[in-house]
């Protein structure tokens, strides 16, 4: 019988959806779509490592005999998306009450939190232009510091930089079943919050704290949080009504959603759905 693990993580630093795992001694199979793998495998002794990648339904030459065990794994492994486990989660505060306002990194609960010393959350990768938000468009923001123009994720980036302040401190919290989480050590953190346990709304459901201080911010993190919808999609923790609020704005990026068709746990609006997961193949097709 395999003595494999099949979990899921949140990608952070910018958060990119959630990597599948597969894990077995000396094996390790990661997967953003479900469908291509990057493989590494743990030489045994006289060997050399190797990495490699497996595609569903391929069959591939194992670089290793050692690494058939995990192979025999991945190719039968459950549906994905796998349960997420990262639940030790490391959350920048605000600089006002010192809750937690934008998520930066999350781990399995059984690591030792790693001594943090970048305070830094950023929306996206540098020069990112494919995240557009209305709310931005609106308000004019080709005009903000007589610039032509600010990618919307710098402009995102710039509200949380602020509102963490000149000291921006982190927290590490470990989030319990009930969605509370106990507060551990950090960075620019007063000793004093240690060991803090705070209530499950305290937490941000997403990425980012999605009440703030004017309109036109709560609107671009609700834009923000709606351009990453096909992404946080591959959550196995959402509920029905929030999973059917983020499909309505996945399906408006059907590409996207295609992307990751494979690690959808549940579909509550399947016609919805479907549509623009079709729209997706005949783009797809007219490229080609």
């Amino acid at each position: 019988m395999s003595n494999a693990k099949y979990y899921s993580l949140r990608s952070h630093s910018p958060y990119q959806g959630t990597i599948q795992v597969v894990e077995l001694d000396g094996f390790r199979a990661l997967s953003q779509d479900g469908l291509t793998w990057r493989i590494r495998l743990r030489a045994a002794e006289g060997q050399r490592a190797a990495h490699t990648t497996w595609r569903d339904g391929d069959i591939v030459d194992v670089p290793l005999s050692s690494a058939q065990p995990g192979f025999a794994a991945l190719y039968d492994h459950p549906p994905t998306p796998f349960p997420l486990i990262d639940t030790l989660e490391l959350w920048l505060l605000d600089a006002e009450q010192n809750l937690p306002l934008a998520l930066l990194r999350s781990l399995s609960p059984e690591r030792e939190p790693p001594a943090v010393n970048d305070a830094e959350w950023i929306a996206g990768f540098r020069d990112e232009e494919s995240f557009y938000a209305p709310s931005l468009a609106m308000a004019g923001t080709n005009q903000l510091e007589n610039k032509s123009y600010i990618a919307h994720t710098e402009v995102l980036t710039r509200c949380v930089r602020t509102a963490a302040g000149t000291r921006p401190a982190t927290q590490w919290f470990w989030r319990q079943l009930d969605g509370s989480g106990v507060g551990g050590s950090g960075h620019n953190l007063d000793k004093g919050l240690e060991g803090r346990v705070l209530p499950p709304e305290i937490f941000p459901l997403f990425l980012l704290r999605e009440e703030w201080p004017n309109e036109m911010q709560t609107d671009l993190v609700r834009d923000f949080h709606f351009w990453q919808a096909p992404y946080l999609l591959t959550h196995t923790n959402l509920s029905r009504d929030t999973r059917s609020r983020m499909e309505h704005a996945a399906c408006q990026q059907a590409e996207r959603l295609y992307s990751v068709r494979n690690l959808l746990p549940e579909i509550i609006n399947k016609e919805l759905v479907d549509i623009a997961l079709v729209e997706a193949v005949i783009r797809r097709t007219a490229v080609a």
